[in-house]
């Protein structure tokens, strides 16, 4: 975890780069800085003559020296690009070179660059700040007063439709210094001096406790820097908790001084949960039960489990923490991550507690609280970068977590920080003289900077403190600006949420979670109407038949849904906001519609965006193709663990103040009716077989209304009690009205129909099964032909047939049936699209009918 970097000094080659290479040549100044530039672009091989000096680039493409170049609408999707360069590198690089020891090249904007100075691979990267990579030159390799060439391989996923994407260089000389953190002890850390000369330090360090109360500060001690790597002792007081160190290292003979800080332990904490009265003028039709009334299992419960201890146990919680810990840390929008595993933590503890995972989510709440300024500020840009790009955006994440945290563990100091959060907001953003548009304070038209109505909602509920409110509501007349991104007043004209702003998914959907939360707290019913015709937009226009939503992160024209890897489909953090819309939806309004496309969501897309082996992540999650799954820090791994999270919310729950059953998972509910405990204890053989039997246990005989949802997939829904039938009206939901008695029996059955979906605008001549609620698929590795051979018959019939499977397989669901491909008879395996790609092989899920 880098925790910073010293410079002497540093030389930038201004020049914005617009698309791939655009250099302003009126903004280069200074001696031996470069002085002509040659750039092409050509998608190339691998291995490529393009690196060699004696290369003759005079037929590329020269870019002309303006500062930006809109390429049009076209796409231009993980290609292989080479750019040149010649320049001239002069005595003042080289003074600099014998004064600090070192000279390094930096440049933003590139995807994965690999470096060739005078025809040599300069070597890997060595620090990332953001879209900066920084290389360490070979000094050996430079012509001094002579031109040296550069030559760029890059590869690039990179989606234009009209926006200006920047690309900038910058060449520094600096004095290389990286400090981390070791991984086996918070009480050591190494700096690796990465010049070619020693030099002398002093280290002051100095301790404070969780709250910033001094404890004791070191005298300073003597230290020499040899080239290379350098192990420090950090001793920390013997006292328990939670302890930061705040380390000092100046070095006289550059007169630099760099600070950082460390780490080390946690305050115990004993949590005694908040139950939040959430007020709603609207009054709410459904609320999920508490998260420790009902149990999970089957292939749902197995996943949740699986989202805990394969993908939120394994979290490495020292990168989310150290941008807090030390400004802006690997870059500068890392600051979302933290509150998300939070939110993601808390919920998956709060079901079934976890005592590995309740450590961890300790030591991330209680890092990001000891980092706030004393402002309220609690972000990770630096200074002067305060309040730009992301910065807001963190802040609402942080907001979500830390407010889960309070909930779940009643630590005060969390809601201290929240309510400090919230107060530098209202004093920061508005109208009045003094204050910053918010607008302009976050990308994508403000959305990403608005959406902290979300919680921000949430945390005057909590106070009940009128400022918060008030600042809603700036946010809201926010939106009709004249920069602003018109949410409400756009979807009022056109109904359309791909006419909103930019269209970007992620971010609107974000506004829309928070817009209805603000319509409950305050009665706006007209404001709710908007979202829910909003939802009806996505879900006739633009929605996935596996619930998720956009396209290269965009909300696309009618029925454009598009589903290859190069179509970047399905973003994760768009599909865990979906979730979110639709749930708080369902509260507000107890419309099962609503919970459809939670369950489609939840047993789809979700979870088929997660691997259940190693809980890697894919950040799209594409219906044909591999699914390209990562476990590096991003904003969709951080994203889906949430989503799934959220299950248990809506998987049985409390429909007008009485129990419904929703998913029909095996497992148990319990409630409590004036004093009397009762549990219901299903088992179920739902998704794959509709069938479900469900126990009643109570010492007394309770009188009690219970509700069991009708699917909207199901054929020939039947409901016994105690064998006897009960009459299944109501279009949505059964009600039955009785005294329930201990080892009373409810038997639910149902047939799970075969459905065909039509390919629709983006595949025409192509079909999808899905079985009950879930959408079916072929895996390559459980099918030896090729899927682009096979035709589906019209009649097409499936058998169960789970034998199929490998002995490693998760998910233990398979269908198969025959197909005739070239006049050969041919067996294919289909499995839940959420089961598919699970070991890396490519996965179909539109078939030639």
């Amino acid at each position: 975890m880098a925790l910073g970097q010293l410079f002497a000094q540093k030389l930038v080659l201004d020049g914005s780069w617009k698309g791939l290479s655009v250099y302003d040549e009126k903004k280069n100044s200074g001696k031996g800085l470069p002085t002509e530039l040659i750039t092409g672009i050509a998608p190339v091989p691998e291995n490529s003559v393009f690196k060699d000096v004696n290369f003759d680039d005079n037929n590329w493409k020269t870019l002309d020296a303006i500062n930006s170049l809109k390429l049009g609408d076209n796409v231009i999707k993980e290609k292989v690009f080479w750019l040149r360069k010649t320049f001239f590198i002069g005595d003042d690089y080289k003074k600099l070179l014998n004064a600090n020891g070192a000279i390094s090249l930096h440049l933003k904007g590139f995807g994965l660059p690999v470096c060739y100075l005078n025809g040599v691979d300069i070597g890997k990267q060595v620090k990332e700040d953001g879209e900066e990579r920084e290389i360490l030159l070979k000094t050996d390799l430079i012509k001094w007063n002579a031109n040296n060439t550069l030559a760029i391989r890059l590869s690039y996923s990179l989606s234009l439709n009209g926006k200006e994407f920047p690309f900038v260089t910058q060449a520094s000389s600096d004095l290389l210094f990286v400090f981390e953190n070791r991984k086996e002890s918070n009480s050591t850390f190494f700096i690796q001096n990465r010049s070619a000369k020693e030099v002398y330090a002093t280290l002051e360090t100095t301790y404070y406790r969780f709250d910033n109360t001094f404890i004791i500060k070191n005298s300073a001690r003597n230290i020499l820097l040899n080239s290379g790597i350098n192990h420090i002792e950090i001793d920390f007081p013997t006292t328990t908790g939670y302890i930061k160190a705040k380390c000092s290292l100046n070095i006289p003979v550059y007169q630099l001084t760099k600070e950082w800080y460390l780490s080390k332990g946690i305050d115990s904490i004993v949590y005694h949960p908040k139950k939040a009265a959430f007020k709603s003028e609207i009054p709410l039709k459904y609320e999920s039960l508490p998260w420790n009334n009902q149990k999970i299992q089957g292939w749902l419960g197995e996943r949740l489990q699986l989202n805990t201890t394969v993908r939120l146990e394994n979290v490495d919680v020292d990168g989310l923490i150290g941008g807090y810990l030390n400004q802006p840390g690997v870059h500068p929008w890392i600051g979302e991550h933290a509150g998300k595993f939070l939110d993601a933590a808390c919920n998956a503890y709060n079901y079934k507690h976890n005592a590995r995972l309740k450590l961890m989510i300790d030591k991330v709440a209680q890092n990001v609280i000891a980092s706030q300024k004393e402002d309220g500020y609690l972000g990770t840009y630096v200074l002067d970068k305060h309040w730009t790009s992301w910065d807001v955006w963190s802040h609402k994440y942080n907001l979500v977590g830390l407010m889960n945290y309070y909930q779940t563990s009643g630590y005060q100091p969390a809601l201290t920080a929240c309510k400090r959060i919230g107060d530098l907001l209202c004093k920061t953003f508005g109208n009045n003289p003094g204050q910053l548009d918010l607008i302009n304070s976050g990308t994508h038209v403000g959305m990403a900077a608005t959406s902290v109505l979300d919680p921000m909602v949430d945390l005057y509920q909590l106070t009940e403190e009128q400022k918060y409110l008030d600042f809603c509501k700036y946010i809201l007349r926010a939106y009709d600006q004249a920069n602003g991104p018109k949410i409400i007043s756009t979807l009022k004209a056109t109904g359309r949420v791909d006419k909103v702003a930019n269209a970007k998914a992620y971010e609107m959907l974000s506004n829309f979670v928070g817009i209805v939360k603000f319509s409950k707290v305050t009665g706006d019913e007209e404001l709710l109407d908007f979202m829910q015709n909003a939802w009806a937009d996505i879900v006739k226009n633009r929605m996935y038949i596996t619930g998720t939503a956009s396209s290269y992160e965009m909300f696309q024209d009618d029925h454009n849904l598009p589903a290859a890897p190069d179509d970047h489909m399905g973003e994760g953090c768009v599909t865990t906001t979906w979730m979110q819309f639709n749930y708080q939806l369902f509260q507000i309004t107890g419309n099962i519609k609503y919970l459809d496309e939670l369950e489609r969501t939840a047993l789809n897309h979700a979870t088929g965006a997660e691997n259940p082996h190693t809980g890697c992540v894919s950040y799209y999650t594409s219906l044909m193709g591999a699914k390209p799954y990562g476990c590096n820090i991003t904003c969709c791994l951080s994203s889906v663990p949430r989503g799934i999270s959220m299950i248990p919310l809506f998987t049985n729950g409390m429909m007008d103040k009485k129990p419904v059953f929703l998913l029909y998972q095996s497992g148990t509910l319990t409630t409590d009716v004036n004093g009397k405990e009762i549990q219901f204890s299903t088992e179920s053989g739902f998704p794959v077989e509709g069938n479900a039997k469900i126990m009643v246990t109570t010492s007394s005989p309770v009188n009690l209304p219970v509700l069991f949802r009708k699917p909207y997939w199901a054929k020939d829904f039947v409901l016994k009690v105690n064998g006897k039938a009960v009459k299944a009206e109501g279009q949505d939901c059964v009600t039955v009205q009785r005294t329930w008695n201990n080892n009373d029996k409810i038997e639910i059955s149902c047939n799970i129909p075969l459905i065909k979906l039509d390919g629709g605008k983006s595949y025409p001549d192509c079909v999808a099964l899905q079985k009950g609620s879930r959408v079916l698929s072929l895996d390559k590795q459980l099918n030896n032909i090729d899927a682009k051979d096979v035709v589906l018959p019209s009649d097409i019939q499936l058998t169960s047939d789970s034998s199929t499977l490998p002995k490693d397989w998760i998910g233990g669901c398979a269908f198969s049936t025959t197909v005739q491909v070239h006049g050969k008879s041919e067996k294919l395996i289909f499995v839940p699209f959420a089961d598919a790609g699970q070991n890396g092989s490519e996965v179909t899920t539109w078939l030639k009918k």
